[in-house]
């Protein structure tokens, strides 16, 4: 298992989502991708790599918060 490298990784995932949703009805596994991702959140690691690809420096987004709903912060360590 190799460490999860946030620039190729994410660019082999990316390119893996985005041909399966190309193709519909293509299944990828990802874990191979995956299982190196090892950042210390309560998250599956195949959760935590697609956070970090949607997540990464030069996407801007906003958290609103709800009395009623607790959210949980994503920060991302590079």
């Amino acid at each position: 298992m190799t460490k999860f490298h946030t620039v190729f990784d994410t660019q082999k995932l990316f390119r893996n989502l985005l041909e399966s949703m190309s193709y519909v009805g293509t299944v990828k596994n990802v874990y191979h991708i995956c299982s190196g991702c090892d950042y210390d959140l309560d998250l599956f690691k195949c959760t935590q790599a697609l956070a970090i690809m949607y997540l990464d420096a030069d996407t801007s987004f906003h958290v609103y918060e709800n009395k009623n709903i607790r959210i949980v912060a994503f920060k991302h360590k590079i």
